[in-house]
This record gives structure tokens, C-alpha cells and sequence, in this order.
């Protein structure tokens, strides 16, 4: 089963367990049994995929590919960076309290599009992989 599935797909799931915190060079021999621990279901062909998304603090265009690419999925068109980014700009500075940044009604609609387009899109990928078996090997 596991080598069915796509390495990027396995990478993610281990990477997911932050407990291993494998970025770390300097690892005691009881953290490197805790890795074999936590490993063993990945061996023995039980495999759950986290349902946490490292998400980067913020989700702009890129995170949002990087996400896509993670999951072997279509990357967004490059059409949504400018927007997409803006649209966090605008989060950001509302979630913040700043009030450099005036935001308009026609802001809303736009970012109100963007939404709706990107949702429609998105959806559009998750099905392609799905019915293209993108997750598999």
C-alpha cells in the first residue's frame, strides 16, 4: 500500500509529527527511538495523512501552490499572486488593528471575486487529481 502512494504525500505526513523535530542535527538516542517509533506505522503499511496544514502563519499565492504541489495537485495560475497577495495585505492590516490601508467597497467585490474564482478553481484541481489518481505513485 504505501509504495502505492506518492512520496510527497508520505514526506508530508511524517514532516507533520513536529514531535520528531528531525531539523534538529544534534539528536539524542531516545529522540531517535521516538523517530522509530512514530515510523513504524509508515513501515508497516498503516498510513494516516495529518489534518494539520502547514500553512506558514499566512496563506499567500505562494504557500498556496507550495500546498497544492504537497498534495501532487495543479498549481494556481499565476493570474491569482497579485490578488491573492493583496487580499493578505488587507487581512493582515484589519487583524491587526492598522488603519493605514482604507478598504473600499470596491476592494470587498474584488476580493469577493477573487474568493469565489479561486474556490471554483481549487475545486476544479482537487477533482482532476482525484479522477487522475495524482496521490498515487
Amino acid at each position: 500500500f504505501l509504495s502505492s502512494l506518492d512520496p510527497k504525500l508520505i514526506t508530508h505526513a511524517i514532516n507533520c509529527h513536529n514531535t520528531l523535530n528531525l531539523g534538529n542535527p544534534r539528536k539524542s538516542f531516545d529522540v531517535q527511538v521516538k523517530f522509530v517509533e512514530e515510523i513504524m506505522p509508515f513501515v508497516s503499511g498503516k498510513f494516516e495523512i495529518a489534518g494539520s496544514i502547514p500553512t506558514e502563519s499566512n496563506v499567500n499565492f505562494k504557500v498556496i501552490n507550495k500546498l497544492l504541489v504537497l498534495h501532487n495537485l495543479k498549481e494556481l495560475d499565476e493570474k491569482y499572486e497579485r490578488s491573492l497577495n493583496k487580499l493578505l495585505k488587507f487581512r493582515n492590516c484589519v487583524a491587526h488593528g492598522d488603519n493605514s490601508i482604507p478598504v473600499k467597497n470596491k476592494d470587498v467585490s474584488s476580493v469577493t471575486q477573487l474568493v469565489t474564482d479561486l474556490m471554483s478553481d481549487l475545486f476544479e484541481h482537487i477533482t482532476c487529481g482525484f479522477k487522475e489518481r495524482s496521490y498515487l505513485n
